[in-house]
Protein backbone atom coordinates (compact mmCIF):
# COMPACT_ATOMS: atom_id res chain seq x y z
CA UNK A 1 0.00 0.00 0.00
CA UNK A 2 1.59 3.35 -1.15
CA UNK A 3 0.61 6.91 -2.06
CA UNK A 4 1.26 6.85 -5.64
CA UNK A 5 2.08 10.47 -6.48
CA UNK A 6 0.94 12.85 -9.29
CA UNK A 7 2.91 13.62 -11.82
CA UNK A 8 2.08 16.97 -13.49
CA UNK A 9 3.39 18.64 -16.73
CA UNK A 10 2.05 21.78 -18.26
CA UNK A 11 2.05 21.75 -22.29
CA UNK A 12 1.54 25.42 -23.76
CA UNK A 13 1.61 28.90 -22.70
CA UNK A 14 -0.03 30.34 -19.99
CA UNK A 15 -2.58 31.75 -22.17
CA UNK A 16 -3.52 28.30 -24.16
CA UNK A 17 -1.75 26.19 -21.15
CA UNK A 18 -2.95 22.32 -20.53
CA UNK A 19 -2.04 20.56 -17.78
CA UNK A 20 -1.99 16.44 -18.03
CA UNK A 21 -1.19 14.96 -14.47
CA UNK A 22 -0.79 10.95 -14.32
CA UNK A 23 -0.77 8.01 -11.60
CA UNK A 24 1.38 5.56 -12.68
CA UNK A 25 1.23 1.77 -11.88
CA UNK A 26 -1.31 2.06 -9.08
CA UNK A 27 -1.96 -1.47 -7.71
CA UNK A 28 -4.35 -3.06 -5.11
CA UNK A 29 -4.94 -0.82 -1.95
CA UNK A 30 -3.07 2.37 -3.44
CA UNK A 31 -4.06 5.59 -2.68
CA UNK A 32 -3.76 8.63 -5.00
CA UNK A 33 -2.14 11.85 -4.03
CA UNK A 34 -4.72 14.77 -4.64
CA UNK A 35 -4.00 17.73 -6.86
CA UNK A 36 -5.03 21.79 -6.77
CA UNK A 37 -5.55 23.48 -9.79
CA UNK A 38 -6.61 27.01 -10.49
CA UNK A 39 -8.17 28.55 -13.61
CA UNK A 40 -9.86 24.99 -15.47
CA UNK A 41 -12.23 25.23 -17.85
CA UNK A 42 -12.90 21.89 -18.97
CA UNK A 43 -11.22 18.19 -17.34
CA UNK A 44 -10.96 14.74 -19.19
CA UNK A 45 -9.73 11.79 -17.17
CA UNK A 46 -8.54 8.52 -18.91
CA UNK A 47 -8.12 5.05 -16.71
CA UNK A 48 -5.88 2.58 -18.59
CA UNK A 49 -4.50 -0.52 -17.45
CA UNK A 50 -5.18 -4.09 -15.73
CA UNK A 51 -8.26 -3.42 -14.07
CA UNK A 52 -8.64 -7.16 -11.92
CA UNK A 53 -12.08 -6.03 -10.28
CA UNK A 54 -11.13 -2.70 -9.07
CA UNK A 55 -13.15 0.32 -9.88
CA UNK A 56 -12.14 4.03 -9.78
CA UNK A 57 -14.15 6.46 -9.40
CA UNK A 58 -12.86 10.38 -8.93
CA UNK A 59 -13.37 12.91 -5.61
CA UNK A 60 -13.49 16.69 -6.07
CA UNK A 61 -13.75 19.31 -2.79
CA UNK A 62 -13.32 22.80 -2.49
CA UNK A 63 -12.25 23.15 0.53
CA UNK A 64 -8.98 19.90 0.40
CA UNK A 65 -10.55 18.16 3.29
CA UNK A 66 -14.39 17.53 2.52
CA UNK A 67 -14.47 15.00 -1.51
CA UNK A 68 -17.67 13.85 -2.91
CA UNK A 69 -18.02 11.94 -6.04
CA UNK A 70 -17.45 13.72 -9.25
CA UNK A 71 -20.13 13.10 -11.99
CA UNK A 72 -20.13 13.33 -15.95
CA UNK A 73 -21.71 16.33 -17.68
CA UNK A 74 -24.57 14.41 -17.67
CA UNK A 75 -25.15 14.36 -13.84
CA UNK A 76 -23.85 11.02 -13.70
CA UNK A 77 -21.84 9.84 -11.18
CA UNK A 78 -18.10 8.67 -12.60
CA UNK A 79 -17.48 5.59 -11.81
CA UNK A 80 -14.93 3.22 -14.03
CA UNK A 81 -14.43 -0.57 -14.27
CA UNK A 82 -12.65 -0.90 -17.20
CA UNK A 83 -10.78 0.85 -19.83
CA UNK A 84 -12.34 4.77 -20.52
CA UNK A 85 -12.10 8.17 -21.52
CA UNK A 86 -14.90 10.23 -19.35
CA UNK A 87 -15.64 14.03 -19.00
CA UNK A 88 -16.05 15.43 -15.99
CA UNK A 89 -18.40 18.10 -15.49
CA UNK A 90 -17.90 19.56 -12.13
CA UNK A 91 -14.60 21.58 -11.49
CA UNK A 92 -13.91 21.64 -8.18
CA UNK A 93 -10.53 23.09 -6.87
CA UNK A 94 -9.10 19.50 -5.41
CA UNK A 95 -9.20 16.63 -7.81
CA UNK A 96 -7.96 12.87 -6.94
CA UNK A 97 -8.82 9.01 -8.20
CA UNK A 98 -10.22 7.07 -5.33
CA UNK A 99 -10.00 2.88 -6.32
CA UNK A 100 -11.80 0.70 -4.43
CA UNK A 101 -12.01 -3.87 -5.44
CA UNK A 102 -8.83 -4.28 -6.34
CA UNK A 103 -7.30 -7.68 -6.54
CA UNK A 104 -3.96 -8.71 -6.50
CA UNK A 105 -3.36 -8.21 -10.91
CA UNK A 106 -4.64 -4.80 -10.38
CA UNK A 107 -2.34 -2.33 -12.36
CA UNK A 108 -3.55 1.13 -13.21
CA UNK A 109 -2.54 4.46 -14.94
CA UNK A 110 -5.60 7.63 -14.17
CA UNK A 111 -4.07 10.54 -16.74
CA UNK A 112 -5.85 13.63 -15.97
CA UNK A 113 -6.24 16.10 -18.95
CA UNK A 114 -7.17 20.19 -17.78
CA UNK A 115 -7.48 23.14 -20.35
CA UNK A 116 -7.99 26.67 -19.45
CA UNK A 117 -11.04 28.28 -21.36
CA UNK A 118 -10.52 30.45 -24.56
CA UNK A 119 -10.47 33.84 -24.32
Amino acid sequence: MAEIDAVEEQLGSSDDRVMVTTWSDITNADTCQAVRHVSVAYRCVQVAGTFGSATVVFHGSNDGTNYVVLKDIWGNAISVTSAAIKQIGEIPLHFKPVISGGGGTQDLEITLVERRGFR
